[in-house]
């Protein structure tokens, strides 16, 4: 590493004799030293961007997307990165004129020195608020700040404002919508509110979450149903989701409180992010993450307000919930209400209240307590929030008979307040407590908007009178929050039009299935965008993993732009050979043959010896690598094997290795802009890939040189997943291969951004034979293609290999909703989540009969899940299969990770349950006997080995590939 880097230096020091590199960068990396942040570099001369290029890399945070004008350049720029470890964060794509390929606001900077490529309107529409542009002309740099769209809201308590008020400001959102960028762990790590709040303000958004790599299988105290992990504070840029620092808060969570109302402590200002620390009060810079001051707390807190220049907090002495209610409540009486000046962390005042909740306006802080499980007490009490002075005190029974208060929504004179027993609403004079109004009906959310409260109707706060009628019938908010924003009802299935429209016409409504709203926040809608944390929920098999961000996309395919034939971009070794079939022992796709079932005919091995490693270093760590490790991602993916040269790639580089099968000897890399989720396809001479790029490259084995690419995605369109840059529709890697003819897949999800496009093209041309269009009536995530029964098989539909129709008599309409659709629900045979976080959602991926597994290899008379096997004869029928059916299982002391069969052999590949060592087993399939076994220095990869007679190639997440045999 070290020769590598001065290595590069020196080429750097003798390009800059030549070319010194440009004050735009130089401002740029100064500016971006400290925080990440997101460039796109629009070059004129390879030199130039070599200079450049080089200096953001040493001296910057920055992840940067290069853009030129050709092919050529674009390849000499990509070689000279990939030889100086750079291709982490610089990332070069070529062909690109007139109009940029990213999602709107995705830029922190953007530096042009080839000025004739793009407008400026361009350059502004790519740039996030606050941002720079940098525009080179005659020698001579302009600087360009970009303001902040008053149009765009902030959100910045988990219910919006101190006031509680659950209506934004943020008219910029519009409709339809797609992603913008997504990011974080892709699961919850443990229940369904891992992430208890989310707010934004700035170009910052912050999270309140259990979900960090850290907690996995590290519970606070003894572990199950109700583990404690602690939660974290994780700061990202709120307009391309990369992140930015976090901070562990110390305080445990179990991530199972379903209800709006059980929202983490987490509020934030222009500068910084309030928390809560055990029985500490944290102001942390936002910018940092270095915490500016912390208070001490009586007890345990619980609730966050910023207000003006004071931050407000209460604490409990303990809680619990009413049983079948999953709202946390007061135990006791006890409890404080405390006041602290915002930028020294002084406390002002401190006030013998237990608010559960409260709320903010004007002069008043209003405050409900109560008492015991189950109540006997209830009252509201207002207090000066300048000294902590009680101005009145309103006791339940001054209101209602029953002590279920809630307190929603405060303002200029008036406090609105609720009766789940009464089914009543009251509002309460902020003078002295008097009733003003009530209405004989109940909602649990009141949002303020044009002045009024709508409630059953648009209601004046002050005086009770009637101002019209709601546009529509708003729901309620129980497991998330509803909200309205801009011209939109935001709820749990969608948005729906406030737009006045014709008597008898229906409401505009859109539904956002490709993401579902997690649960206690739901959709927060902020910088004219929506966003929502990770909920890896049964319900919404389409939805998409990890934080996630969507908005209003300018560059939208047309109908004919999803299913028109594609075009084919010829490499330099098109037109060479590509040689004929041989007959061999092959291993060459992702779980060895077109059916995906892992079986081959090659002998195992009998003896385990190591062969040889290669290092392929996609293991180290960089400065972005850390962010990629929350996708749990395999650093390599699973090996294919053709004409004595094994193949892999590393998944978040995106670099393709190819490697002598006797020696293990490099004999070429390719880099590609973008993620290889999975394992290359070999034929003949070619070796074809999918990548995030929305591109399937076909390379020449011999030299790795392009034979051609072909975009699947239906446009250019860039966004940010997972610190990179993606298409957002990104082509899945592992290409199906059957006789002449290859079929990939590519997009996120069926539910969002035009759904998912599914294409069979010539494997040798590229030539397009047919392409689909899967809309939302699929109800799914990508993923994988294979072929059962003569079928083209993807998720739980069947199309024609040669045609592309609907097999069977299958249609996308008549699919449900709810839990998946028909059958159960199968998990993605690429996605190897579960290996890490329980298995929630990508448990089922491959089932026969009665018998499911995430990992499975099968032949006509066993199914071989990973580490438990049965007889196919013996799943026949509907209801679950028990453990206690199983032929044989594992010890629970070896975690599974990769399985193949052949013939009276199975061949396991895993790790020890602390991941610190892996394993290679071979072991009789009637009995599950040991035949023979090695230890390995790291875990295997997910779905990690392949074998030919007498070989086994395995990946393994130490970034080594071995091979391993007799």
């Amino acid at each position: 590493m070290l020769r590598t880097c001065l290595l590069l230096m020196l080429i750097v020091m003798h390009l800059e004799a030549a070319v010194q590199v440009s004050s735009a960068v130089q401002e740029t990396a100064k500016a971006f030293q400290k925080r990440t942040g997101f460039c796109v570099y629009i070059g004129s001369s390879v030199q130039q961007a070599q200079v450049d290029l080089s200096h953001l890399h040493q001296n910057s945070r920055l992840l940067v997307h290069g853009l030129v004008s050709n092919r050529d350049d674009a390849v000499k720029l990509q070689q000279y990165f990939l030889s100086s470890a750079s291709s982490d964060r610089i990332k070069i794509e070529y062909g690109f004129k007139g109009q940029l390929p990213h999602v709107s606001h995705l830029a922190n900077v953007i530096v042009v020195l080839d000025v004739a490529l793009f407008s400026e309107e361009e350059l502004q529409r790519v740039s996030a608020p606050h941002g720079h542009i940098w525009k080179q002309k005659n020698g001579v740099w302009k600087r360009t700040l970009m303001g902040r769209p008053k149009e765009m809201g902030q959100w910045t308590h988990t219910h919006n404002s101190p006031d509680g008020n659950f209506s934004s400001i943020d008219s910029a959102f519009k409709a339809p919508f797609g992603l913008r960028w997504l990011n974080g762990v892709p699961v919850n790590i443990s229940g369904v509110t891992a992430t208890s709040a989310w707010v934004f303000s700035g170009n910052l958004c912050y999270e309140l979450s259990i979900n960090d790599p850290s907690n996995i299988g590290k519970p606070v105290g003894k572990a199950g149903w109700h583990s404690q992990f602690e939660r974290y504070v994780i700061a990202r840029d709120a307009f391309n989701g990369l992140p930015l620092w976090k901070l562990n808060t110390k305080t445990g969570s179990t991530g199972w409180n379903i209800n709006f109302q059980n929202d983490g402590p987490l509020a934030a200002n222009d500068t910084m992010v309030f928390t809560i620390r055990k029985k500490s009060l944290l102001a942390i810079e936002g910018e940092s993450g270095v915490i500016k001051w912390e208070s001490a707390l009586p007890h345990q807190g619980y609730r966050i307000l910023v207000d003006e220049d004071k931050v407000y907090a209460t604490c409990w002495e303990s809680r619990d919930r009413i049983k079948g209610n999953f709202v946390w409540k007061n135990k006791t009486l006890v409890g404080a209400t405390l006041a602290f000046h915002l930028e020294s962390g002084k406390q002002l005042w401190s006030k013998d209240v237990a608010s559960e909740r409260f709320l903010v306006s004007d002069a008043l802080l209003y405050c409900l307590q109560a008492d015991g499980l189950p109540r006997t007490k209830a009252e509201i009490v207002a207090l000066d929030k300048n000294t902590g002075t009680e101005r009145w005190r309103v006791a339940h029974d001054a209101i209602a008979a029953k002590t279920d208060l809630d307190l929603h929504l405060v303002g200029p004179g008036y406090a609105v307040i609720s009766s789940a027993a009464a089914k009543a609403t009251y509002c309460l004079s902020s003078k002295d407590g008097s009733l003003l109004w009530k209405r004989d009906k109940r909602r649990n959310w009141y949002p303020l908007r044009d002045g009024t409260v709508w409630a059953d109707q648009k209601i004046d706060p002050l005086t009770g009178e009637e101002k019209g009628k709601l546009p529509m019938w708003m729901g309620g908010s129980t497991c998330s929050s509803s909200k309205l924003s801009g011209n939109f009802y935001i709820h749990r299935n969608g948005l729906t039009s406030l737009a006045p429209r014709e008597k008898g016409q229906k409401a505009a409504s859109y539904k956002y299935s490709g993401a579902r709203p997690a649960c206690v926040s739901g959709m927060v809608p902020a910088n004219g965008m929506l966003y929502t944390a990770q909920n890896n929920c049964k319900c919404n098999p389409a939805a998409v993993d990890g934080f996630v961000a969507m908005g209003h996309n300018t560059l939208n395919p047309s109908s004919d732009d999803l299913v028109r034939a594609r075009t084919v971009e010829k490499g330099p070794a098109f037109g060479l050979s590509v040689g004929s079939p041989k007959d061999e022992s092959n291993w060459p796709l992702f779980r060895c043959n077109v059916s995906r079932s892992g079986v081959t005919t090659a002998q195992v091995p009998q003896t385990l010896n190591l062969k040889w490693t290669y290092e392929s270093g996609a293991a180290k760590e960089s400065k972005f690598s850390k962010a990629w490790q929350t996708q749990f991602t395999s650093p390599l993916t699973a090996p294919v094997y053709s004409r004595g040269r094994v193949v892999c790639a590393a998944t978040d580089r995106g670099i393709v290795y190819c490697m002598n099968a006797q020696t293990g000897k490099e004999l070429w890399r390719f880099q590609t802009p973008s993620r290889i989720d999975s394992s290359p396809s070999l034929h003949k001479e070619l070796c074809l890939f999918g990548c995030h790029d929305g591109y399937v490259y076909a390379l020449h084995m011999t030299t790795g040189a392009l034979f051609y690419r072909m975009r699947v995605a239906p446009i250019e369109r860039r966004m940010i997943a997972h610190s990179q840059v993606e298409s957002v529709w990104p082509a899945i890697g592992s290409i199906l291969l059957t006789n002449d003819l290859a079929y990939v897949s590519a997009g996120r999800s069926t539910g969002i951004d035009h759904g998912i496009i599914l294409m069979a093209f010539k494997i040798e041309s590229g030539e397009t034979a047919w392409i689909k269009s899967i809309g939302v009536e699929g109800i799914r995530r990508n993923d994988i293609c294979s072929i059962r029964n003569g079928k083209l098989i993807w998720r739980h539909l069947q199309f024609d290999l040669k045609t592309g129709a609907l097999a069977n008599g299958d249609s996308l309409a008549n699919l449900k909703t709810y839990s998946g659709g028909k059958g159960e629900l199968e998990g993605a045979i690429i996605d190897g989540t579960w290996r890490h976080v329980g298995n929630r959602k990508a448990a089922w991926s491959f089932k026969i009969n009665r018998f499911t597994a995430p990992l499975m290899s099968w032949n006509e008379e066993w199914a071989i899940g990973n580490g438990f096997a049965m007889r196919i004869a013996d799943t026949p029928g509907e209801k679950k299969i028990h453990k206690r059916e199983y032929a044989w299982n594992m010890p629970k002391q070896f975690k599974v990770e990769a399985v193949l069969l052949s013939g009276d052999q199975v061949v396991f590949g895993g790790c020890s349950p602390d991941r610190s060592k892996g394993f290679v087993k071979v072991i009789n399939i009637e009995d599950a006997s040991v035949v023979v076994e090695t230890e390995l220095p790291a875990p295997v990869c997910h779905d990690g080995v392949s074998l030919i007679t007498n070989t086994l190639f395995v990946t393994l997440e130490n970034g080594q590939v071995v091979c391993l045999g007799q």
